[in-house]
């Protein structure tokens, strides 16, 4: 499997900013200076679409408190998109999000360098913590996680620093993501951009998919 050494550095009602021709919808949040861009055939999906009460997941008062301090988009490039696919890691088409969450108090007292290279990987059974991947990978050399990069400096305008990792997933579906966590310098608020499909999918598209996780961008608030 050959994976490109990435650049280090969730629509109902959505304005989107589109460059005619250029192929792709350009999505920001301008309050938080956050922006990246997808193909404009790929459906686009925000906090209302996404954060639904269903059965097995959200209750409809964890939904509405979620979705009162978080800005979600998710994006799906397959044929029959849906919200419920932004998350499905062994999707045979591309999908993602990007989110700025701001974080309660428990929140902020767990973000270390340990969770932010941990988030978006599969949850620890001992621990019902995402899995360190480092730890893991040091511990089983061959086992089901490989690590395609790993960049713990990422920072941005404004202080907003993290990490970037790039893995591979073995499981009923070996699937590949790329995930950007970071946090702002009084960790209030949490960034994260994550997008990926299944190892079929990945392989060809990764150069489009590096292209798409490199797009995300933090500027500094004016």
């Amino acid at each position: 499997m050959q994976v490109r050494r990435g650049v280090a550095g969730m629509v109902t009602g959505l304005a989107l900013a589109a460059c005619g021709g250029t192929g792709y919808n350009y999505v920001a949040n301008s309050d938080e200076g956050a922006y990246f861009k997808v193909p404009d055939h790929w459906t686009l999906f925000d906090e209302a679409d996404i954060l639904q009460p269903r059965e097995g997941g959200l209750s409809a008062t964890d939904a509405a408190a979620l979705q009162s301090r978080v800005w979600l988009r998710g994006f799906d490039a397959a044929g029959d998109p849906s919200p419920e696919n932004v998350f499905t890691e062994g999707s045979a088409t591309p999908r993602g999000y990007a989110q700025v969450l701001t974080l309660t108090r428990e929140e902020r007292d767990s973000i270390d360098a340990v969770a932010l290279r941990s988030s978006g990987f599969p949850t620890d059974p001992e621990t019902m913590r995402p899995i360190d991947p480092v730890k893991y990978v040091e511990d089983q050399p061959d086992g089901a996680i490989r690590l395609l990069e790993l960049d713990e400096t990422v920072v941005t305008s404004g202080g907003r620093h993290g990490a970037r990792v790039t893995a591979y997933v073995e499981g009923e579906v070996p699937y590949v993501f790329t995930h950007t966590t970071l946090v702002d310098p009084t960790t209030t608020r949490l960034f994260i951009f994550s997008l990926g499909c299944n190892l079929a999918c990945w392989e060809a598209n990764q150069d489009l998919l590096l292209e798409i996780a490199d797009s995300w961008t933090l500027e500094e608030k004016s």
